[in-house]
């Protein structure tokens, strides 16, 4: 069956649309894919089979990043032990954070994620069965989720606490 045909079958329909203009084809020329669903869900399936390869490929970049970043975050509090017990000094502490702040430091994207980066966000933070704060996502990312709030409660795809 088409997946395309389900769709065709909405008498009164409430536009949820995406529009790509990124994804560039084998001829380098831009393909934009519109649609329009009253279902959520069944958007949000044609959006992941339209993303083919780029969505496993984003997915395990944000895997990789959130290991890397608890690594850090372990890295750093080990640190900080280091200081509270008196091994390193206040000035060696400064010092580690200043040579090496790529080990103990999480940056933050500053650009806001889209709508393709929510999704598969939201796809791993479910499967955690977790409660996470926009602030626990962003530094697990290492994205800027504070102006993103609006859409990912809008597309109901996170439970943010």
């Amino acid at each position: 069956m088409n997946v395309l045909s389900e769709f065709s079958t909405y008498k009164e329909i409430t536009p949820v649309s995406y529009i790509d203009t990124s994804y560039k084809s084998g001829i380098d020329m831009p393909i934009t894919i519109t649609f329009t669903t009253d279902d959520k869900s069944k958007a949000n399936y044609l959006l992941r089979t339209f993303m083919g390869c780029e969505y496993p490929y984003k997915k395990e970049l944000f895997y990789i990043t959130a290991i890397k970043n608890l690594f850090k975050k372990i890295d750093f509090q080990n640190l900080n032990s280091e200081l509270e017990s008196g091994e390193i000094t206040e000035e060696d502490f400064e010092n580690r954070l200043e040579t090496k702040p790529e080990m103990y430091l999480i940056d933050i994207n500053e650009n806001r994620p889209d709508f393709k980066d929510i999704c598969i966000i939201s796809d791993i933070v479910n499967k955690i069965e977790r409660d996470f704060s926009v602030d626990d996502i962003s530094e697990l990312f290492s994205v800027d989720m504070s102006n993103a709030e609006k859409d990912v409660v809008a597309y109901n795809l996170l439970e943010l606490k």
